[in-house]
């Protein structure tokens, strides 16, 4: 899974292998360049969603419910230090837009978006949406 900003290339991906299988799971940043591998960060085994790039931070959600549950994560753009992490239901896809990260998944009986402050990764809100009316 790919994202591009600023002349970088940004990877998530979980790779399975061998027998017993294992995950590694992983994000890196590539110059578009050169190609030259940037940094990578490794983290808990299990899959992980694309990411999405803003405000010089990336942002991804994990699913890692054999080793801990589901986060949510902000990693330095040009580094891949860690900005912040905070736990989340849900590993589908963040979108960045407005000074917030929007998320979408399943809530304890309801399917929910959820708004994170892209500073410091702050819950702002979280809608539990009615889909019993959905066409």
């Amino acid at each position: 899974m790919v994202g591009v900003a600023d002349g970088r290339v940004f990877v998530t991906k979980a790779l399975f292998s061998g027998q017993p299988q294992t995950i590694e799971t992983f994000a890196a940043a590539v110059a578009a360049d050169t190609g030259e591998q940037l940094w990578s960060f490794a983290m808990p085994s299990g899959s992980v969603s694309p990411p999405a790039v803003a405000d010089d931070r990336v942002f991804f959600a994990q699913d890692a419910s054999t080793s801990g549950g589901d986060s949510l994560f902000a990693l330095d753009a040009g580094s891949g230090a860690v900005h912040w992490q905070k736990p989340v239901n849900t590993s589908d896809a963040p979108t960045v837009f407005a000074n917030r990260i929007w998320l979408a998944g399943f809530g304890a009986s309801s399917y929910v978006l959820q708004g994170f402050d892209v500073e410091d990764g702050a819950r702002q809100f979280l809608v539990r949406l009615d889909v019993s009316t959905a066409r």
